[in-house]
C-alpha cells in the first residue's frame, strides 16, 4: 500500500490524516450521534486523551507500515480542519479490503460523506486496482 495521497471532490479536500487532527477528532468522538456507530472496540464514554492515543499509538504506525490509509475529511470552505475521517484497511487475508468513515452531525445529510467515499473508491479501484471492498 502506498503513502495516503490527497484526494479532492467539489467541496471536500480528503488529506492524510495527522495527529495534529486529534484535537477535532477528539471533539467530535466525545459525541454519542458520532460513536454509537463505531466498532465496539472504541470506548464509551470517549476516554479525554482517545484521539491522541488512537492517532499518535494505532493509527499512525498502521499507516507508517502501509497497513492503512487514513484520510481526514476538510471542508473547503472551513480550511485544514477535520469534520470526519475516512480509513482504508487491507485485510489479512488478502480477499477483500474494509473501508471506515464517519462525519461529524453538523454536516450529516449534505452528500458530504457521498462525495467523499466516490473519490475514495474511485481512488482504491482505477488508482490501486483493488477489486472488492467489504
Amino acid at each position: 500500500m502506498s503513502a495516503t495521497p490527497t484526494l479532492s471532490t467539489p467541496r471536500l479536500l480528503l488529506r492524510p490524516a495527522t495527529v495534529e487532527d486529534a484535537p477535532a477528532v477528539q471533539a467530535l468522538f466525545s459525541s454519542w450521534e458520532v460513536i454509537q456507530h463505531m466498532s465496539l472496540k472504541v470506548p464509551w464514554p470517549f476516554p479525554p486523551d482517545g484521539a491522541i492515543h488512537w492517532l499518535r499509538d494505532i493509527a499512525m504506525p498502521k499507516v507508517a507500515r502501509g497497513e492503512v490509509m487514513l484520510w481526514a475529511l476538510t471542508l473547503r470552505e472551513l480550511g485544514d480542519q477535520a469534520i470526519g475521517i475516512l480509513e482504508w484497511r487491507r485485510s489479512d487475508t488478502g480477499d477483500s479490503d474494509g473501508r471506515g468513515f464517519w462525519i461529524a452531525p453538523a454536516y450529516q445529510g449534505r452528500g458530504l460523506m457521498t462525495e467523499a467515499v466516490v473519490a475514495f473508491q474511485d481512488y482504491v479501484f482505477f488508482e490501486e486496482g483493488v477489486e472488492r471492498l467489504v
